[in-house]
């Protein structure tokens, strides 16, 4: 009966999933290199196997379901490329320096090894796709008739590797990796980028005139302006709640000129949304951007941000402004201001996207 149990693909699924469950609860109760999912994931099962000397075949029944799940799930990843094509466009030469080099690199130190290590000529050539997605590694291996075990083993280890050493090797660089995805090219092609809700903190600086509204609008404010479209509110809150969360910071000039009933319909249409106003930037004639680099100033927790704005200001004499700011004419209608946007406002903007479909 216990012997059945194990071999149930149902304990083996479960387990998978149920580690990486608790690396995910670890890796955000305390985030750290060591502490990444995988890399936990991983331990826990091979203790659990030990201590309960559950063969490896048995697991293996129900693990094997994840493995189906290896092509899938690389093919998917065509997805984020396609959407973001035009900045693969735009830094096409980075992009193919960077390969070539990485390219080189890998390939000139995985020969040195082999050649240091006495190894055999199909050992040697297993190692080489270790840089690579499971699904494709285990295409080219078959294609030279490597040995598959070993090429699998090594690029799980350079994944688990990858996602360890990574953000510390950037923060050694100094390197702002809260824009770079640091990928472990491991079994599920697992991006191990540090971002993530419980990480870091992201504020949404929000304009309300040409972001919630549009000269089309029928809604009228207490005051007798143009109000706030509930359907635009909610795409909004759509957007943030996918995200993980967010700050509301008000720039629009909603926080000042209409001191009076307006700024608390305001509220309360963000309210009826779960959303609430969290902090507002100094005015600046007509210069919304130096506003919100003052507040940054004032709030270093904010890791992360995202400008809504219908109006362009001195959004462009700030790089850093100018590639998280999201032109609107309607929320719905947001599109980048710059060739080359922040990561967040690339996701930001894609969740609006969804949320307007």
């Amino acid at each position: 009966m216990t012997a059945d149990f194990w071999e149930n693909p149902l304990f083996g699924l479960g387990l998978s999933i149920l580690a990486y469950y608790l690396g995910m609860r670890l890796n955000r109760r305390w985030p750290h290199p060591l502490t990444t999912p995988l890399l936990i994931a991983t331990i826990l099962i091979i203790v659990v196997l030990k201590l309960t000397a559950i063969p490896y075949r048995a697991y293996y029944v129900g693990g094997s379901y994840l493995n189906t799940l290896i092509v899938p799930s690389t093919v998917a990843l065509g997805i984020p490329l396609y959407k973001t094509f035009h900045l693969m466009r735009h830094h096409i030469r980075s992009i193919l320096l960077g390969t070539s080099i990485a390219v080189l690199v890998n390939t000139t130190f995985t020969a040195l090894l082999a050649k240091l290590f006495g190894m055999d000529f199909f050992l040697a050539i297993s190692l080489f796709p270790k840089s690579v997605t499971t699904a494709m590694a285990v295409g080219i291996i078959d294609k030279m008739q490597g040995m598959t075990t070993v090429t699998l083993v090594v690029v799980v280890a350079t994944g688990i590797l990858t996602s360890v050493l990574g953000p510390v090797v950037l923060k050694i660089l100094k390197i702002d990796f809260s824009i770079i995805y640091v990928k472990s090219n491991c079994c599920c092609g697992v991006n191990s980028s540090r971002r993530r809700s419980d990480e870091m903190s992201l504020a949404v600086f929000l304009d309300v005139d040409g972001v919630l509204n549009t000269i089309k609008t029928c809604i009228t404010s207490p005051d007798g302006r143009i109000g706030v479209d509930d359907r635009r509110i909610a795409i909004l809150a759509g957007a943030i709640k996918k995200y993980g969360g967010a700050d509301i910071v008000l720039t629009s000039d909603w926080k000042n000129t209409r001191i009076g009933d307006d700024l608390q319909y305001l509220k309360e249409k963000l309210r009826e949304h779960k959303l609430e106003i969290s902090g507002t930037t100094k005015d600046h004639w007509n210069k919304r951007g130096q506003g919100i680099i003052d507040y940054l100033k004032e709030h270093t927790e904010i890791d992360e941000y995202v400008i809504l704005d219908d109006n362009r200001f001195d959004f462009e004499e700030y790089p850093k402004l100018w590639e998280r700011l999201l032109i609107t004419n309607g929320i719905e209608q947001a599109a980048f201001a710059s060739d080359t946007p922040a990561i967040e406002t690339m996701i930001f903007h894609d969740y609006i996207k969804d949320m307007s479909s």
